[in-house]
């Protein structure tokens, strides 16, 4: 078991204090019980204008290794979206189905345009498939809205668009970079620090947001999830890459040698989006799919069991522990076990919950379900073979107490146990945040 860890400096809720706001939260403040050890150091404010969005890219490159501004079709071209005028600019991000730009009205509006790649140099006149299964999401919605929930500005079709792709355009309102953007380069900076700074274990990068941005973005994270919830509306790939600030911020880090090193954004608005795998689900009775980033699956997905209505509960509160501990807490190191197997012990191993013999017989009945679970042999009873730390391990000291309390009352193994959206938001771990 790791015992490399060390406590953090305490974080209070200071009761006296008047409740903080998401924009109130800036990179410079810290509670007088967050004093900084003397091996702690605080870097400039980064600026994340160059990194490309990972709603596209599930991990972004360096920032010297993709160069967004080099496309000779598209640098200062102006297009035509629906007889209005638009200028291309930059690419925010890129995956197999198609590609975001940062585009400019002819009022200085910014947008997000998201194109749709052609595939086998199809010469199909438009890309209806590939943009209805997202405009159906927005359309479901209607005049609804969340604060919380990223909305589509409009649909169109581009004239004369990039090579390669679709005439099918969707506009968004542009935002920041998203969560898993942000720590992903505080761990980058982070090695560096530690790389010059420690020896031995201290040297792997260990980052963490303070308890009241968590408290803050996890409160947004839920009441929007519960929001799309309500209106049956399964997100199906949560997880920090599709969670967005709404501003282009910048963040500091707090550095310390011997503890975890704290990220510190500017803003703490943020809003979730990406919906290329949502889907409305008004009837139960349909197959199972293989739904969700690998590192967020909830178990009834990895045993082959139809995605349920608080399936997405699992991959949010990933999410959310993920801004405390900065990793995947059942990571498996890989071997001679398959991977679906070893993630199913890990799980278990980790939580402390087993698969129950009711639920291993709801798989077992599952039609369709053993073309989902792949190499996962049902009732398996093997031990976890990576010796990882349990959840509690996590807990570096008794101010996490709540977020851990939540976490325990969230992440169940059974999804017919598991608590709902609504459960999530009304938590005593988010009653000290403001509406």
């Amino acid at each position: 078991m790791s015992s490399n860890r060390s406590p953090t400096s305490p974080v209070t809720q200071s009761s006296p204090s008047p409740t903080p706001t998401p924009e109130s939260l800036s990179e410079g403040s810290t509670s007088g019980r967050e004093s900084r050890s003397k091996s702690a150091t605080r870097t400039p404010q980064i600026e994340l204008t160059e990194t490309p969005s990972p709603q596209w890219i599930e991990n972004s490159s360096e920032d010297t290794g993709t160069d967004t501004d080099t496309n000779s079709d598209t640098s200062k071209k102006m297009i035509l979206i629906d007889a209005e005028k638009f200028q291309l600019g930059k690419i925010l991000g890129e995956g197999s189905f198609g590609r975001v730009y940062s585009i400019v009205g002819e009022n200085g509006k910014h947008f997000a345009a998201k194109l749709f790649k052609k595939k086998n140099d199809s010469e199909e006149s438009d890309g209806d498939d590939l943009i209805r299964a997202e405009t159906e999401i927005f359309h479901r919605l209607g005049s609804s809205s969340h604060r919380s929930v990223l909305r589509m500005y409009k649909t169109g079709m581009v004239q004369d668009p990039p090579t390669g792709f679709f005439q099918n355009v969707l506009l968004m309102p542009e935002v920041g970079d998203s969560i898993g953007d942000v720590l992903e380069k505080a761990k980058r900076l982070d090695a560096k620090f530690r790389n010059e700074n420690c020896s031995g274990n201290e040297r792997t990068p260990k980052v963490s947001m303070k308890m009241n941005a968590i408290q803050l973005i996890g409160k947004q994270i839920c009441e929007g999830m519960e929001f799309l919830s309500r209106h049956h509306i399964f997100h199906r790939d949560l997880k920090p890459y599709n969670v967005f600030f709404t501003k282009k911020i910048g963040f500091a880090m707090e550095h310390n040698a011997s503890r975890f090193s704290f990220v510190l954004p500017k803003h703490l608005s943020v809003k979730i989006g990406d919906y290329g795998e949502a889907k409305i689900i008004t009837d139960w009775d349909f197959d199972p799919e293989t739904v969700q980033t690998k590192g967020y699956r909830a178990p009834e997905i990895l045993l082959g069991i139809s995605f349920k209505s608080n399936s997405d509960v699992w991959s949010t509160v990933l999410t959310i522990l993920e801004l405390y501990v900065g990793t995947d807490i059942f990571q498996t190191r890989g071997g001679s076990v398959p991977w679906e197997t070893e993630r199913i012990r890990s799980i278990q191993y980790v939580l402390g919950q087993r698969i129950s013999t009711g639920l291993w017989k709801e798989a077992e009945q599952q039609v369709g379900g053993e073309d989902i679970r792949e190499n996962l042999v049902l009732f398996d009873d093997g031990k976890c073979s990576s010796d990882l730390p349990t959840l509690l391990d996590h807990k570096r000291s008794y101010h996490a107490d709540s977020l851990f309390e939540f976490i325990q009352f969230a992440l169940i193994v059974d999804y017919n146990h598991r608590p709902s959206f609504q459960d999530l938001s009304s938590h005593i771990f988010f009653k000290t945040t403001k509406n």
